[in-house]
């Protein structure tokens, strides 16, 4: 299967699918003993609901996850048990906050009238094809910004600038995904010999240090400035806080995984890999019928009109279960807010012929973009 696999890395997201549609859902890869491949991979809900909800503590996600997204260090994403448990109380507290609600929902009103807005009355003048998903990447690229960094880099706006920190994000998810369906030697060797997606990710990852750096030392020097004109004791441990944090080590804890059977049946050994793929859920005729393939939105509308209540372990797009997205609410109001502007002033046209394929990357992105053609509602097309 190894060497299927390898021939399918351009598509993997689709080679994956075809593999558990042809194994009913569920299926145990095999590697060579010396490439530590081995992996259960599923897209049966009731699998996912088990792992993620039901016996969520058995399913860490271990040494070896925190060894291929090592670009990611400590973070939420990275890390599990106590450490995870303190960091997702810490985000969930801030989250909540009606002070930083009504902050987001002021900048993301803000980026969609003088950014989105222009844009897309631009394009509709001039009738130029335009890449809709660049849009919305710089769209959220600078809404992240202004919500961590309090920065923003005005990446959207009718110059379409080049933005080299959004383009090392898009070289350091492909390099992840690449890590994940090669042999752990292999990408070893490439970074150790510096070619390949080991080189791309490298110089992806030097972009962000220095991205970042260029913030942080910007706070700095922001918080000088307020203590010398009398702000309170606050900033001094902000600024105390700054300094520990680039002096202290990173800290790792691990569990291991007991041994345990999924309710397909499907044995799970000992600190084996588990793999979940949410792309191939949304392609199975088990889960969705006949017409999964089909962009039909009334399948989330009840006979009454009201909005189906979907298990998350079914729709797994906000993964479930005690891990669900700190990040969920933040993007349904972007969402929201982004998708009701446009739809109430703009008609979309896909460009014909244009293909819409996959990345090979950890996030789901269409290879070559979504080129469309926008018009004013109520104009000529």
């Amino acid at each position: 299967m190894l060497p299927g696999l390898l021939r399918n890395i351009p598509r993997v997201h689709e080679f994956s699918t075809e593999l558990l549609k042809a194994s009913g859902g569920t299926f145990v890869f095999k590697g060579p003993w010396f490439a530590k491949l081995d992996f259960v991979a599923t897209s049966d809900p009731m699998n996912v609901h088990h792992i993620l909800t039901k016996n969520f503590t058995n399913y860490p996600k271990g040494q070896e996850f925190n060894k291929i997204f090592d670009p990611l260090g400590d973070g939420i994403f990275n890390i599990d048990m106590e450490l995870w448990k303190i960091q997702r109380r810490m985000i969930q507290s801030s989250l909540k906050q009606s002070k930083f609600q009504h902050f987001l929902q002021t900048i993301v009103r803000q980026k969609v009238d003088n950014g989105l807005i222009p844009i897309l009355n631009h394009v509709s003048e001039t009738g130029k094809e335009i890449d809709l998903q660049d849009v919305f990447q710089r769209f959220t690229f600078d809404n992240i910004c202004l919500m961590v960094l309090g920065f923003d880099p005005v990446s959207l706006s009718d110059r379409f600038p080049q933005v080299s920190v959004q383009k090392a994000f898009d070289e350091m998810e492909e390099a992840l995904l690449y890590r994940h369906v090669v042999p752990e030697s292999c990408w070893k060797l490439q970074r150790w010999l510096q070619i390949g997606q080991e080189k791309k990710l490298t110089e992806a990852m030097k972009t962000l240090d220095r991205f970042l750096y260029q913030c942080i030392s910007s706070k700095r020097e922001n918080l000088k400035q307020s203590r010398t004109q009398g702000a309170d004791t606050g900033f001094d441990l902000l600024a105390e806080c700054l300094e520990e944090a680039g002096r202290s080590k990173r800290r790792r804890k691990w569990n291991s995984v007991l041994p345990d059977v999924l309710p397909s049946g499907h044995p799970v050994s000992q600190n084996s890999k588990v793999l979940l793929s949410l792309y191939s859920m949304g392609r199975m005729v088990d889960i969705w019928g006949e017409d999964c393939l089909e962009f039909k939105p009334e399948r989330w509308l009840s006979d009454q009109g009201r909005i189906l209540h979907i298990p998350s372990f079914k729709f797994a797009a906000f993964n479930a279960g005690p891990r669900t997205c700190l990040g969920k609410e933040l993007s349904f109001t972007e969402m929201k807010m982004v998708a009701a502007a446009i739809i109430w002033n703009y008609q979309i046209r896909v460009v014909e012929g244009h293909p819409v394929l996959p990345c090979p990357s950890i996030l789901l992105l269409m290879k070559h973009g979504l080129k469309v053609r926008i018009s004013k509602r109520g104009s000529q097309s």
